[in-house]
């Protein structure tokens, strides 16, 4: 029987990434456009956004899966802006 490990805390879930997530954020991070969570605490996450060096974070917390989802849309949000 496999050694199956029970996920942590820390866990952040599963996402699909579509191809045009892959070319939105091949594009962005090409382009010093980088999305990526930060924890806050376990279970949760912030969003910051670096365009050109300048740092954003997102005001709202984001739980597992959501993180991911929400990371993509601003990639997609980015590319479709400037490309």
């Amino acid at each position: 029987m496999p050694n199956i490990k029970k996920k942590g805390p820390w866990d952040m879930g599963n996402y699909f990434v579509t191809p045009s997530d892959h070319i939105a954020s091949a594009w962005c991070l090409n382009n010093s456009i980088k999305v990526y969570p930060l924890a806050k605490d376990i279970g949760e996450w912030w969003i910051e956004i670096d365009l050109n060096g300048k740092i954003h974070r997102s005001p709202y917390v984001y739980t597992k899966v959501m993180v991911w989802e929400k990371l993509h849309e601003y990639y997609r949000y980015y590319y479709n802006k400037y490309k």
